[in-house]
């Protein structure tokens, strides 16, 4: 049997009790919102890890197509479209796209993206809140009139990614699984990889390299994915806990199932 975290719902008991009693479980964050709002309106405006961090474990490069999935302030997209040949934004808020298009917007501006002070805050600091690094950009600079044209901003569901199989080479996921499930989001994540691509994993739960559960969760993910017909390894262990697995291959890559169903299934599974 896979561990228990792998069942996870909740870490720290954010689930609303009569939306989870009806089988259609709305997390919310308290730390951002009032604990009746539902995830869809809620705005996330922190980044707890930083993007050079994740750049440099899944080693992004120029024939990358990078999904930053929960992409919450868009900081990891916002930064990756520099480097990789497209960058994928998903976030099931509508609240955040505003402050994500605005942040392409700045990056996107050259005095901007030469910048290395700016740049490097973005990319270096731990608590980000890039409503307040938006703030700072206004006062120095002026916002291009278009978004990086390597860029996609997508409204969506983490359990139920709107794009193809095997149809992304890196993919990075941070502060999601005690909203959304972990085995629905990493399913998607397995389905949406390409053979040799890489997924970054870093769970709520795990602080670091040396906790306990680290190499449980490892195992899990493995299992996980080979019940789908694909092999991982753990490729890289990082020291604030996460993860980076590689596909090594899929035997028998999971088929697209309708939409509607997947949704149904995900909410059960998650709960």
């Amino acid at each position: 049997n896979l561990p228990e975290m792998m069942n996870f719902p909740t870490a720290s008991g954010v689930y609303v009790a009569e939306k989870k009693a009806q089988a259609v479980a709305r997390p919310v964050d308290r730390a951002m919102l009032p604990s009746n709002s539902p995830r869809e309106t809620q705005i996330r405006t922190l980044r707890t890890e930083p993007f050079n961090n994740v750049a440099n474990a899944l080693e992004l490069n120029a024939n990358d197509t990078y999904l930053d999935l929960a992409g919450g302030p868009g900081t990891y997209t916002a930064l990756a479209s520099g480097k990789v040949k497209e960058a994928i934004y998903l976030d099931i808020s509508d609240k955040n796209i505003p402050m994500v298009t605005e942040l392409l917007r700045f990056v996107n501006n050259p005095e901007v993206a030469s910048n290395p002070a700016v740049m490097g805050r973005l990319g270096n600091t731990k608590m980000l809140h890039i409503d307040h690094e938006l703030t700072k950009l206004q006062k120095s600079f002026t916002p291009s009139a278009d978004m990086p044209s390597n860029v996609m901003v997508m409204r969506g569901d983490a359990t139920q990614i709107a794009l193809g199989d095997n149809s992304v080479d890196k993919v990075s996921v941070t502060d999601l699984f005690r909203w959304a499930g972990d085995k629905p989001v990493l399913n998607e994540m397995i389905r949406i990889t390409r053979p040799q691509g890489l997924m970054y994993v870093k769970h709520d739960m795990i602080s670091s390299d040396k906790d306990k559960n680290v190499q449980s969760f490892s195992d899990a993910v493995i299992k996980l994915a080979g019940e789908q017909g694909a092999k991982l390894e753990a490729a890289k262990f990082e020291p604030n806990g996460a993860i980076v697995f590689k596909v090594i291959d899929k035997v028998n890559p999971q088929k697209k199932d309708d939409l509607a169903d997947r949704a149904i299934l995900s909410r059960v599974d998650g709960i």
